[in-house]
């Protein structure tokens, strides 16, 4: 038979609670969402879709359809997905500081945005 003391069961206690995964509704009282991977085509001269919401940690792949060359480039340029020929791709993992409008560096009048999701 096993004898339990108080001193036992309280370490076994804080064992326990040192070894359980952080579960982030434990903590703030909303379960955080799990990164989503989003897809945008470039096809016709145009992202599709133009507007996409996006959450930080997510993960948005940029799809070349059209003959011609393209990218996905921010418009103060602080990211990019470099030069997409027919048929590439790109990933690229959301950050705050990508939240807004983007262009095509070849052909500027191809405008997306990337609008950023808080709740």
């Amino acid at each position: 038979m096993i004898q339990l003391t108080r001193r036992k069961v309280v370490i076994a206690g804080a064992a326990a609670f040192v070894a359980a995964p952080l579960d982030p509704l434990s903590v703030t009282g909303v379960k955080a969402a799990a990164p989503q991977h989003h897809i945008v085509k470039v096809e016709g001269f145009a992202f599709v879709p133009d507007d996409l919401k996006v959450r930080v940690g997510d993960t948005v792949t940029w799809i070349n359809c059209d003959i011609a060359p393209h990218t996905a480039t921010a418009l103060d340029t602080t990211w990019d997905t470099s030069t997409l020929e027919q048929g590439q791709s790109r990933k690229l993992v959301i950050i705050v500081e990508m939240s807004g409008p983007y262009f095509c560096q070849h052909h500027p009048m191809m405008r997306g945005k990337l609008t950023l999701q808080t709740d």
